[in-house]
């Protein structure tokens, strides 16, 4: 039987010559001239050293967006834990009013926040206006009795 390790022997790389270097050579060779390029041996090198993509633009984070992001999640949190409640069996209504009155003071808060004109993302306002919006229609269905059995 033909040995095949001759024939790799013979072959070489795309690049016309064989790699005669030790793995991990390369790598470390590669790692001494990036940073003997920036000239922050041994300190933490930032993306422009190593040539990597920079983000174009992100929204600063003020405290208002904030404001936004955690009362958004907190009406969501409500939501969903309202939603279960619907799901039992054994749930009565009298036992989800409190969890809807308090979905819907949630709601007007978020607006009174998110509805505000200022420096906000566009996109966080519009998320926190449609989850209001959620908060709104569920809560206008429990006050119309939809849920009456």
């Amino acid at each position: 039987m033909t040995r095949i390790d001759p024939l790799l022997e013979t072959l070489t790389p795309l690049s016309g010559k064989r790699n005669k270097t030790a793995p991990g050579e390369d790598f470390q060779a590669s790692l001494k001239e990036a940073l003997t390029k920036t000239g922050k041996a041994g300190s933490a090198l930032d993306a422009k050293a190593l040539n990597e993509p920079q983000a174009t633009h992100l929204s600063p984070i003020t405290a208002a967006s904030q404001e936004i992001v955690s009362r958004t999640e907190q009406l969501m949190s409500l939501l969903e834990h309202y939603a279960t409640d619907l799901g039992k069996t054994d749930a009565t209504l009298k036992d989800l009013e409190p969890l809807i009155t308090r979905i819907k003071e949630e709601a007007e808060g978020l607006m009174a926040v998110a509805g505000s004109p200022g420096d906000q993302d566009a996109a966080l306002q519009r998320i926190a206006t449609e989850t209001v919006l959620t908060a709104q229609v569920a809560y206008e269905k429990f006050q119309r009795g939809d849920f009456v059995d």
